[in-house]
């Protein structure tokens, strides 16, 4: 073998050697780029999902905070006189607008003074004792006077609320007894109130 085919033989080899080379560095930017484009739509796929984790965390809190606006509180039940007082206040301010502020306070101040002085009335079950026996006797203002007197005393049982509404009922003042029922059932959310408000409303 001759110097001369020796060096075309090298030439040979050495342009195989770099096709080769070239062939695998293309292969791997290949395979480089798509990887990368993977990683890409992994990081995309998972900050997707975070931003949904967070969107769902904000609209539960935020239904949280709507349900605990709409609920209403037990400790601000108040008793049916001062329910009725706030009401009597009411219609004075719109039937009478010419009297002045010094009068309005002095009825709201006979009637505090009224409420203070249940301390001196029977029990409770006397009080609804006695307004179930008037309205038995067909006696409705006595039976609301009675019922208001035991509201006074317990406000979050239901028979002073019942037997004031049906003695009202009775007077011809059925959206006064059924608007003093919802206010009850609002906060108490009892069948009885409820069954009571069915039969009324059908009457």
């Amino acid at each position: 073998m001759t110097f001369y085919e020796l060096e075309n033989i090298c030439k040979k080899r050495k342009r195989k050697i770099r096709i080769i080379l070239l062939f695998v560095f293309v292969l791997l930017m290949i395979l480089l780029y798509f990887g990368w484009k993977a990683v890409l739509l992994e990081e995309n796929k998972q900050s997707k999902k975070t931003i949904k984790k967070t969107v769902n965390k904000i609209k539960k809190k935020e239904i949280k905070r709507k349900q605990k606006i709409q609920k209403p509180q037990n400790t601000k039940l108040l008793p049916l006189i001062d329910l009725e007082l706030n009401e009597r206040i009411k219609r004075t301010v719109k039937i009478k607008k010419e009297k002045s502020v010094k009068t309005k306070k002095e009825k709201t101040n006979t009637k505090q003074k009224d409420i203070l002085q249940s301390s001196n009335i029977p029990s409770f079950k006397t009080c609804i004792n006695l307004a179930k026996k008037y309205f038995e006797m067909q006696d409705y203002k006595n039976a609301l006077k009675w019922a208001k007197l035991a509201n006074i005393q317990n406000k979050k049982n239901p028979a002073s609320w019942i037997l004031s509404a049906k003695a009202l009922y009775k007077q011809g003042k059925k959206e006064e007894a059924l608007k003093l029922l919802k206010i009850y059932n609002t906060y108490y959310n009892n069948n009885e109130i409820k069954k009571l408000i069915k039969e009324i409303n059908e009457n």
